[in-house]
């Protein structure tokens, strides 16, 4: 979803109506919207936006846009899905969550009209497979056809996610906490330093923040209390903010941090992450 598009959000109460941007695979609101949305002054917005990138809880480069606005000369600041959602739980938690809830969902909608186009390509790589399996004689059709099955369970798992098939587990509660120092201690033992002067670097300070991001609570209570939400979001973080050269930031994210939630005990060594495994 890389074109603009306007979507027409109405609060709860029907007296309200905002027209929310969409773009880059989220939404997009000032903060005379967000003041709207959330039933309060711009100014009070204003104040919480500043403090957020002040904390460090959300980063601002990767989470701001300057867009033309009818009736205004000057271009107007628009923020994330991150920034509105964390503005929502400090000023109005109900209207956060609901807004959540339907920017998630228009979000959803769009991304499956995307997947829609690609299923064909899907079912062709699966009758690819069926004629490769028939080659028998040769030796390099196998050792490839052994590949793409591989790489179809992963297609098959993300179809799975994208269709909304996958159910949610009840997740464990999150009992370790993960520090940026340890992070980047392991980033610099791995074995991928040596052969790439790019590999871990970072292009500002959005990893810290997005460390910081999923500790956030509300109420006291965590914003995202289970190990896998933790995890989840992290992956999240990281690969829509870009936090790593491009050639390196899925494998990172997908390899690296992820284990610390699922089985932190077993990642406290830097030996198996520094092996590459």
């Amino acid at each position: 979803m890389n074109q603009s598009k306007i979507v027409i959000y109405q609060t709860q109460d029907g007296k309200t109506s905002i027209d929310v941007k969409l773009e880059q695979d989220t939404v997009w609101l000032t903060a005379n919207q967000m003041s709207l949305l959330f039933d309060k002054d711009e100014k009070t917005i204003r104040k919480h936006i500043n403090n957020i990138f002040k904390e460090g809880e959300v980063d601002k480069d990767n989470n701001t846009q300057k867009m033309r606005v009818v009736g205004v000369k000057q271009n107007v600041a628009v923020y994330t899905l991150d920034v509105i959602i964390s503005v929502g739980y400090r000023v109005n938690s109900k209207r956060a969550t609901f807004f959540r809830r339907w920017a998630t969902n228009i979000l959803k909608e769009y991304l499956i009209r995307g997947i829609a186009i690609n299923d064909n390509r899907l079912k062709q790589l699966g009758e690819t497979i069926r004629i490769l399996k028939r080659s028998t004689d040769q030796l390099d059709a196998k050792q490839v056809l052994a590949v793409v099955e591989q790489y179809t369970m992963a297609l098959d798992l993300l179809d799975d996610y994208d269709h909304q098939c996958i159910g949610k587990p009840e997740g464990n509660k999150a009992t370790y906490i993960l520090s940026y120092e340890e992070c980047r201690k392991v980033i610099n033992d791995m074995k991928f330093n040596t052969h790439n002067d790019l590999f871990g670097n970072e292009k500002d300070d959005s990893f810290h923040s997005s460390i910081g991001a999923i500790y956030q609570t509300f109420g006291g209570e965590d914003v995202y209390p289970s190990v896998e939400e933790k995890a989840a979001n992290l992956l999240y973080f990281n690969r829509g903010k870009r936090t790593y050269d491009e050639t390196d930031n899925e494998l990172f994210s997908l390899k690296r941090y992820t284990p610390y939630y699922i089985c932190p005990t077993n990642v406290k060594s830097s030996t198996t992450l520094s092996s590459g495994s």
